[in-house]
């Protein structure tokens, strides 16, 4: 038994799925809703401010531009704490850690809501007023407002 160890060992961790990783699997688009995929395609145009510090600016395509002041559905993920949420980070992945979240401002948004909720872990359901961010700050490029959110 002591032999087999090792091999039962590395066939559970084979075994073992590495969502931590996964930034290509999307949440899955809601009936009328919004895709990352469409979010997505705004450029991250890089550029270097006077202190001589990298930053991004984006660059939205016009059918996101078309979604600026509309209101919108979007699915996706949200980091989740204990705390009762009045805003909060939505991400088009699955997000287990702070080391592990989606690979650029392209692919969140930050969430303001309505009226604060308690957010359940797993797919989220978001609908609120779409805000494209112009400031070449590169962190956020969007932001959603007055947001109602559901389980997915």
């Amino acid at each position: 038994m002591v032999k087999m160890l090792p091999i039962l060992l590395a066939a559970a961790l084979a075994a073992t799925p590495a969502l931590a990783h996964d930034s290509t699997t999307f949440a899955p688009v809601p009936k009328g809703g919004v895709s990352w995929e469409t979010l997505g395609a705004t450029e991250q145009l890089p550029w270097v401010d006077a202190a001589g510090a990298n930053r991004i600016a984006p660059g939205f395509t016009p059918a996101v531009e078309a979604l600026d002041g509309k209101l919108v559905t979007i699915a996706g993920y949200a980091m989740l704490d204990d705390e009762q949420r009045g805003a909060f980070t939505l991400y088009a992945s699955e997000v287990d850690c702070e080391f592990h979240v989606s690979p650029g401002p392209n692919l969140r948004a930050e969430v303001s809501l309505a009226k604060a909720q308690v957010l359940k872990p797993g797919a989220l359901v978001v609908r609120g007023r779409l805000e494209l961010v112009r400031a070449r700050q590169g962190g956020v490029f969007f932001r959603i407002r007055d947001a109602v959110v559901t389980p997915a």
